[in-house]
């Protein structure tokens, strides 16, 4: 067999030391990185889950902070609270620091326990899983109560909360989305699979599913076969295959909500090369929660035993005014104001308070004259008033 030219052994060997050195790289910004994720645990009724959470560099309480919460697959199992987030970049991509600098977030990444997994259910046992027959795992229903904790201790966005996974972690997001859609504003599953079934409740989600068509571990079709019966539903799918970068950048500009991206030579670990792509990121914190709460019946005598928003006084106001309310129960309360044109201005609370008499002072010193609207919003559902500035 003939012999490599020597500078072709030359340009070979300046190429290994090359990808070396770029491995090199990568690896020691990937562990610092990691390093900046804090080590806690959770537990939940009888279950326990390690995980580590990010803070943003530049986190003050007096501002609302999105959170991206990544549940890792079924290779990084276990307890040691490291290898979920040293083996990809499932969680680290997002705490980068040139993300960071643009898209300042929370990041949250549980490890589920060795021999468990997200979703008490496996492929083999078919495609599709109904979450009405397999009830929620033990670790799911932590990691649900582990949002609740973190919300309560520390200024976040409910409605900017983004949910991805990959592999047994795509399982989980399709199955988090189907069991609490209004919880997330944006859900980023890759090489997993979910409920059909539920196509209808989680559409309020804005979802960007990654799949490798040649995924020998979780097949392709357990995506196609959602995507498809969504347009079954009459829900609107933007598919990415074949598109050029600019056509899909165009489609995400014009408002694209359900996007799925399958990849043709594809296998099953497909995520490092779609959390680094480009678009990705600011279509993700450009979503916003779509859910809307229902409005309070005032005259409900059930609504009337839980809280009760007041008019806030003086009214008109200038620059201060006292929102007065009650809370018969103790419950997550979020208090908010909102312009004439239905834009958020100030959240002013978000928070887990006892029962008994609250008294919020808003003070619109730096807002221009006109009508603001009050939101009480508590288990779903809100109550509101309207408060006048006059400058």
């Amino acid at each position: 067999m003939k012999s490599r030219p020597v500078y072709m052994q030359i340009i070979i060997l300046i190429l290994l030391i090359f990808y070396l050195h770029i491995k090199q790289i990568y690896s020691q910004s990937q562990s610092e990185i990691v390093a900046k994720f804090e080590k806690r645990s959770h537990t939940y009724k009888t279950t326990t889950l390690p995980y580590r959470i990010f803070i943003p560099e530049e986190y003050n309480s007096s501002t609302l902070f999105p959170l991206v919460l990544g549940l890792h697959g079924a290779g990084e199992v276990g307890t040691d609270n490291e290898i979920h987030i040293q083996a990809n970049r499932m969680a680290t991509s997002w705490a980068d620091t040139v993300n960071q600098n643009q898209w300042p977030c929370f990041v949250v990444a549980p490890q589920c326990p060795t021999d468990n997994r997200w979703v008490d259910w496996t492929w083999t046992q078919g495609m599709t899983f109904n979450t009405d027959q397999v009830p929620i795992s033990n670790e799911l229903e932590t990691v649900n109560d582990l949002l609740d904790f973190l919300i309560r201790e520390f200024s976040i966005d409910t409605d900017r909360i983004y949910i991805t996974g990959l592999s047994m972690g795509g399982y989980g997001v399709w199955d988090m989305i189907a069991r609490f859609p209004s919880r997330f504003a944006a859900a980023v599953p890759m090489s997993g699979c979910g409920d059909t079934s539920k196509v209808d409740e989680f559409k309020i989600v804005s979802i960007w599913d990654f799949h490798g068509a040649l995924d020998s571990s979780v097949p392709v079709r357990c995506s196609r076969i959602i995507f498809s019966t969504m347009e079954q539903h009459n829900i609107n799918v933007f598919r990415t295959i074949g598109l050029s970068d600019d056509l899909i950048a165009k489609g995400l500009n014009e408002g694209a909500k359900h996007i799925y991206t399958e990849y043709p030579e594809g296998t099953h670990g497909i995520w490092d090369q779609s959390y680094d792509y480009p678009l990705l990121f600011p279509w993700v914190f450009a979503q916003t929660r779509q859910s809307s709460p229902v409005i309070a019946d005032e005259t409900n005598p059930h609504i009337l035993r839980q809280y009760q928003l007041g008019q806030n006084y003086p009214n008109p106001f200038n620059p201060e005014t006292v929102i007065p309310y009650t809370l018969f129960k103790p419950a997550s309360v979020r208090l908010t104001v909102f312009d004439i044109l239905g834009r958020k201005t100030e959240t002013l609370v978000n928070d887990f308070q006892t029962e008994g008499n609250y008294q919020i002072i808003f003070n619109g010193q730096n807002r221009p004259s006109g009508i603001y609207t009050c939101r009480l919003e508590i288990d779903g559902m809100f109550q509101q008033k309207s408060m006048t500035l006059i400058r």
